[in-house]
């Protein structure tokens, strides 16, 4: 059977020869495009990645500790120098009425390598006990660097209230950003029971 296109000319052969040339003119095109995009990738210079192997990685900031570890360890009031807070939890009860007060806060204050600084202490009922001595020495045992902060008496207060006499021993963190400190007070027989197992208290720099 012969095609009508080899012999005839017909509006259906004239439509199959346009089709093909249009076919074979984009497949001519398509080709340019790819061997356009071979060239110009060839011409890409690929990136020396050995100019990052001597970069060094930026290095992490270091955070001052907030304590001098040196001093502390040689038992130098100087690094008390300063402001300080004790933050916890921390609560006390009212020997008369069995009222538990929570302490809003409590600090301290060191200066010219003085054993005796000043603290405050206020409490959420308003109790306030304000500017009171209180004392500060370091106990070496060895290798081993306790402070040892301690009320000289009981520690009078607003609203005809007192703070029985007190204890923390506080030992500093491997980081030096802070203190950790168990706390006792004095028994009404005068005297001083062992220290709790627990840490009650963090002695931290006032920022």
């Amino acid at each position: 059977m012969l095609s009508d296109c080899s012999f005839f000319r017909s509006d259906t052969c004239d439509a199959e020869l346009a089709d093909k040339k249009t076919l074979l003119a984009d497949i001519k095109k398509t080709e340019k495009e790819i061997e356009d995009l071979q060239n110009k990738i060839s011409e890409i210079e690929c990136e020396d990645e050995s100019i990052y192997e001597n970069i060094a990685e930026p290095e992490k900031e270091e955070i001052e500790p907030a304590i001098d570890a040196p001093l502390w360890n040689e038992g130098n009031l100087n690094a008390l120098e300063g402001c300080w807070d004790l933050a916890w939890d921390y609560s006390m009860t009212l020997s008369s009425t069995g009222q538990e007060v929570k302490v809003l806060s409590w600090g301290m204050c060191f200066e010219n390598s003085s054993e005796l600084g000043r603290q405050t202490v206020e409490f959420d009922n308003g109790t306030v006990c304000q500017d009171k001595p209180i004392k500060a020495e370091f106990n070496k045992t060895g290798s081993s660097v306790k402070l040892l902060l301690s009320d000289t008496r009981n520690v009078q207060c607003t609203n005809n209230t007192y703070i029985v006499e007190r204890r923390a021993l506080c030992v500093l963190s491997e980081d030096a950003m802070y203190a950790d400190c168990k706390t006792i007070h004095i028994d009404d027989l005068g005297r001083w029971p062992p220290y709790p197992a627990n840490i009650n208290v963090k002695l931290v720099r006032r920022k």
